[in-house]
């Protein structure tokens, strides 16, 4: 704990990419992978999704970071924006994955898993009038970790449509998985 604490403020890169996070309160800059209702945090979710990269080579772009597996490949893309105005669509990246060498004329089913302050906490689930979380019920806490995840979509894709779109909010990270047959 006392080495993630002074390590990770002071380092910009971690395994050669940046992703920057913000929390709503300044003054908890704590990082845990169970919060005070004892639930998965954002750092569980992304512990998780990193993972993925471990095992195999990865390739690394502006806000990216690719990896081949036995099944498909993992693209993990964030938007790092944290500039907080009216104008949401201002800070939302748009990314174009483009997969004609890959696929060839087959059609793929890609998942996406979308982490941010809304989906992967809990602070997207309770209510913010709600401030004595540690004493939740034990069947509540339950279920909220049953619902507490990343946004997870489904999709298909046809290279002949195009390339494969992603809008991407600011703050926040995509994890997509493209199957392979």
């Amino acid at each position: 704990m006392h080495f993630s604490i002074d390590t990770v403020p002071n380092k910009k890169y971690l395994a050669g990419a940046s992703i920057n996070f913000n929390k709503n309160d300044p003054l908890d800059n704590s990082i845990s992978i169970f919060d005070e209702t004892e639930n998965k945090t954002l750092f569980f979710h992304l512990g998780i999704m990193l993972l993925n990269f471990s095992k195999y080579r990865c390739f690394y772009g502006e806000n990216y970071i690719i990896t081949k597996n036995m099944y498909g490949y993992n693209i993990l893309l964030y938007n790092s924006d944290n500039k907080i105005t009216d104008r949401y669509d201002d800070h939302t990246h748009v990314f174009y994955i483009d997969l004609d060498n890959v696929i060839g004329n087959q059609d793929i089913i890609i998942s996406e898993e979308l982490l941010n302050n809304e989906n992967g906490t809990i602070d997207g689930l309770i209510n913010t009038e709600i401030e004595k979380r540690k004493e939740f019920p034990n069947f509540l806490k339950y279920k909220l970790s049953q619902y507490n995840a990343p946004k997870l979509k489904i999709n298909p894709h046809n290279k002949n449509k195009g390339s494969y779109t992603v809008k991407l909010p600011p703050r926040s990270l995509v994890m997509l998985t493209v199957y392979l047959k």
